[in-house]
């Protein structure tokens, strides 16, 4: 199988994960801005995040033992839940 930005993932996807519970997500920019994927096991649904920057880092991804799901890139830090596509910023560098 091949996906692409008509199927919902990003344009340059650089990591793919899984969480515990078998969430797929795929990071790193879209249109130059950081983003991340989640595949609902038929298509991905997309979210770009501004305010980490233009890519999120492939080293930076990471599922916390509460099952927060945690993306890093230049500009700061941001955490979901699993089960949720709801990023909030935690912390950006001033």
């Amino acid at each position: 199988m091949r996906f692409g930005p008509e199927d919902g993932l990003m344009d340059t996807p650089v990591a793919v994960t899984s969480t515990r519970k078998g969430t797929l997500w795929a990071a790193d920019s879209h249109d130059s801005t950081a983003a991340t994927a989640r595949f609902d096991g038929s298509r991905w649904h997309l979210r770009r995040h501004p305010h980490l920057s233009w890519s999120i880092h492939p080293k930076a991804i990471f599922q916390a033992a509460d099952g927060a799901f945690w993306l890093g890139a230049e500009a700061g830090w941001s955490r979901a839940h699993d089960h949720r596509a709801d990023f909030s910023s935690l912390w950006t560098p001033m």
